[in-house]
């Protein structure tokens, strides 16, 4: 039962407390308390706490999916990892132009 109201209302409860979030200082002014500034660990854990409930939503075949392409997974993070630092490097050695013939 939780599962499935939680599987059904959680991407509109997350958009609600994103949005919520965002608009803090023009609804209530900068001069009133913003918890979302003032709380960063207590977000943190928050945070952490909704991605859990993400990842529980998961069936169990994605989750054997998932491991079975962990090597992929691996590979395409080191490769974005390296692009984005020649990038990084280019950005700085290179003017724009110059850069983005390089990495084409």
């Amino acid at each position: 039962m939780f599962k499935r109201i939680l599987s059904k209302y959680l991407l509109l409860w997350l958009t609600i407390t994103c949005l919520f979030g965002a608009s803090w200082s023009v609804l209530f002014g900068d001069d009133c308390y913003n918890p979302f500034l003032v709380s960063p660990k207590f977000m943190a854990g928050l945070i952490s706490v909704t991605m859990l409930a993400v990842g529980s939503l998961l069936p169990y075949e994605q989750v054997k999916q998932v491991a079975h392409s962990w090597p992929k997974t691996l590979g395409g993070t080191a490769i974005h990892i390296f692009r984005c630092r020649c990038w990084r490097f280019a950005w700085r050695s290179f003017s724009i132009s110059r850069a983005g013939t390089l990495l084409a």
